[in-house]
């Protein structure tokens, strides 16, 4: 695949990262792996791009023994916040780029205890994440750095944008 196979190097990052995940749930043996010691793993939704250093993370969740952690993140995206009063009349329009609002990032380390906590058929943020917090078990890692969702066309041409502009900071394999 090289450069004249039409493919930007975001669409065969994406590619790899979904063979290796793939590959990966493939394959486990969650047996085998708790036997192994092992009572910590890492996932993520795979449509996300970002420069976490993923050692910080570890750390961060590691000191603060909960079950679960993900990232939380500011969005990537070009919207407004609207402030309103009781009668509707606008009080404040700014953008959510200016506010403390952070949203799931889609990256997550757990304690195989979250599998006692997931019931066939839940969605991991809906369920399983209010019994976290109803126990006090869910932690969120808020990352600074930067972060990007690939869900539409458009997220894709504003990475390959940034590809080619050269400013992809979550490429932190051409840092070193």
């Amino acid at each position: 695949m090289g450069r004249n196979s039409g493919f930007t190097l975001v669409e065969l990052f994406i590619v790899t990262l979904l063979l290796a995940i793939f590959l990966t749930f493939a394959s486990v043996n969650w047996d085998v792996l708790s036997k192994k010691g092992e009572d910590t793993f890492l996932a993520n939704y795979s449509d996300g791009l970002t420069d976490l250093h993923l050692p910080s993370l570890i750390d961060f969740f590691v000191k603060n023994r909960k079950i679960g952690c993900f990232i939380a993140v500011k969005p990537f995206y070009v919207f407004h916040i609207v402030s309103t009063d009781k009668n509707n009349h606008v009080k404040r329009i700014y953008p959510v780029s200016q506010s403390d609002l952070r949203i799931n990032g889609g990256f997550f380390i757990f304690k195989y205890d979250i599998l006692d906590y997931i019931k066939p058929g839940e969605e991991l943020v809906n369920e399983p994440f209010s019994r976290l917090i109803e126990r006090d078990e869910l932690i969120a890692y808020n990352h600074n750095g930067f972060w990007a969702s690939l869900d539409t066309y458009k997220d894709k041409q504003r990475l390959d944008e940034m590809v080619t502009n050269g400013i992809g900071s979550w490429e932190i394999w051409k840092k070193t």
